[in-house]
């Protein structure tokens, strides 16, 4: 069977993936028992093929041949399996009757009940609503009118209830008749079309017009079972799609709880600064009592007793105020001003982090003269290998004419380092010291 579901304006739905395995998904969790149907009729139909096949190539009748009696054999197997299931199909629908009678009994003494009620309310000078505005009814719920009206109103809902039920049943009733019905006539088609006989025939063809439990023609009760799958079909998808909706509202409703619960904590708490002197959160530096602030410690100098703008041992120098790094030794309020403007990417290397007056590329001389190093070539010291002049002739002319355009960095003269000059000593990081007056 091909059930194409359809929306509620019956039109065809336009399937995607998602929706068909939802689709599959709900076959399967509401209708467990056709999956099993459609596995017997499989049988059925497989076993009628073979069984015709034979046929071609049997004598007569009388004597089948050995592919025909173990097929015979298999065919009674399939029958005793099928047997079975119309078994429980029939147990089954006798236990469904039995729940609709008794719905039909509780029905009817609700009924009576109902009358028997409105009897006494009428007998005591009461006023009886119409049979569909017992829950809106106006009423005093405290005198014997009132609470004989709202008996009647609970007799309605469970009136309501039990033919609803009885409705499910007598669907659930069709059902498994409709399917019965299916299984036989498959079975009379493979007993005519297989050419059974004897006992064997009367077995399988099982069939008759009507449905066995309802009475019905099986166009009526098909089309009946089909109206049945979509209704449980789509209340099944409402049903989950409100369950959805449930879990992703308590979802939201648990985040604004958790956003206005933090709200509230940040807003509650109060704001406490931080000490820097002890890195503690309880104080600020001014109420700091792990250190003595009438001796503060100097930034720059590390030494106690001043602060750093106050430091008697080094100044900014004016010209550029950067330290080896490429970073200024000082903010802009503490000593001398500084140029904010001067570069941070040196453009001898090409790096970032120093400035270019301070690139280690201008002292490589100077860093290998004040290294100590041993060829392992030769044995000497003040080379390496990669650099010694008896594996490598060629470096000798090149070494020798970097040294005679090397200048001194502090007079700009040609003869001799900077850490030689005569005309006084270089300030690496642009520190001077300051005379003490």
């Amino acid at each position: 069977m091909s059930f194409r579901p359809t929306n509620s304006a019956g039109s065809n739905l336009e399937p995607s993936a998602a929706f068909m395995e939802k689709v599959e998904r709900l076959s399967e969790a509401l209708f467990p028992r056709w999956s099993t149907v459609c596995g017997i009729l499989w049988k059925i139909d497989n076993m009628q093929k073979h069984r015709v096949g034979l046929l071609k190539f049997e004598s007569p009748p009388s004597q089948p041949s050995d592919a025909m009696a173990e097929a015979m054999k298999d065919t009674s197997s399939l029958l005793e399996e099928v047997c079975n299931f119309r078994n429980g199909i029939e147990a089954l629908v006798q236990s469904l009757m039995s729940q609709a009678k008794e719905s039909e009994l509780t029905i009817n003494d609700m009924e009576r009940t109902k009358v028997a009620t409105k009897v006494a309310i009428v007998q005591q000078g009461g006023m009886l609503p119409p049979d569909d505005q017992y829950g809106s009814w106006e009423y005093d719920s405290d005198d014997d009118e009132g609470r004989g009206i709202s008996y009647l109103g609970n007799l309605d809902v469970v009136i309501k209830a039990e033919k609803a039920k009885i409705g499910e049943i007598m669907d659930s009733i069709n059902f498994e008749a409709t399917i019965d019905k299916m299984i036989r006539m498959d079975m009379s088609e493979f007993a005519v079309k297989a050419k059974m006989t004897g006992m064997e025939f009367s077995d399988w063809n099982c069939d008759s017009d009507t449905l066995l439990y309802t009475n019905l023609p099986m166009a009526e009760t098909f089309e009946l079972m089909l109206r049945w799958f979509a209704k449980k079909f789509w209340q099944a998808v409402k049903e989950e799609d409100e369950e959805q909706g449930h879990v992703k509202k308590a979802i939201a409703e648990v985040e604004v709880k958790e956003i206005m619960a933090l709200a509230t904590m940040t807003l509650d708490k109060p704001s406490v600064p931080r000490c820097f002197t002890c890195k503690e959160y309880s104080h600020d530096g001014r109420d700091c009592t792990k250190v003595d602030i009438s001796t503060p410690r100097c930034n720059t100098c590390q030494m106690m007793g001043h602060i750093d703008r106050e430091c008697p041992k080094v100044d900014i120098v004016e010209e550029n105020g950067l330290n080896e790094e490429g970073k200024y030794a000082h903010p802009a309020n503490r000593g001398q001003g500084v140029d904010q403007n001067k570069p941070k990417f040196c453009t001898t290397c090409n790096k970032p982090g120093h400035a270019d007056e301070f690139c280690p590329w201008n002292h490589l001389e100077e860093e290998e003269e004040e290294e100590e190093n041993c060829c392992r070539y030769c044995g000497r010291y003040g080379h390496m290998v990669d650099g010694c002049w008896k594996l490598h002739p060629e470096l000798r002319r090149v070494c020798l004419q970097k040294r005679k355009t090397q200048v001194c960095q502090n007079c700009r003269k040609s003869d001799h380092l900077s850490k030689y000059c005569p005309g006084g000593n270089s300030y690496k990081y642009g520190l001077r010291p300051v005379p003490e007056r």
